[in-house]
């Protein structure tokens, strides 16, 4: 019999969400259950598909992962793409170098007010 392994690598880490929501899932639940059940997850540490290191992971992100299943099933835990993904790589030569600038002269400033800026 050949084992069943994930074909990439977002597959694998559907499995894992997978791995980590699913007694979630087919658990029948009252109110306000999900939100103690999500909690008591957050306090675990699980080792991530490629990862050398354990995480724990936030109660947000967890109830993200529940209702994407619930939506989608197992295809709802699979990473998408950043949205910006190459917006970075849009800038010129010249406003790189002004970013770059204004770094190094005022390292403790926030990106966000450097893009305000």
């Amino acid at each position: 019999m050949k084992s069943l392994t994930p074909k990439s690598h977002a597959e694998a880490v559907a499995v894992f969400r997978h791995g980590v929501i699913g007694a979630l899932t087919q658990a029948q639940m009252d109110r306000g259950q999900l939100a103690s059940a999500l909690e008591s997850l957050t306090q675990q540490r699980f080792v991530p598909p490629g990862a050398e290191v354990s995480r724990c992971y936030s109660a947000a992100t967890l109830e993200r992962w529940y209702y994407a299943y619930k939506k989608r099933g197992l295809l709802g835990l699979t990473p998408r793409g950043r949205s910006d993904k190459g917006r970075a790589q849009q800038l010129s030569a010249a406003q790189r170098e002004l970013l770059l600038d204004i770094r190094r002269e005022y390292p403790s400033a926030s990106v966000a007010l450097i893009l305000r800026t």
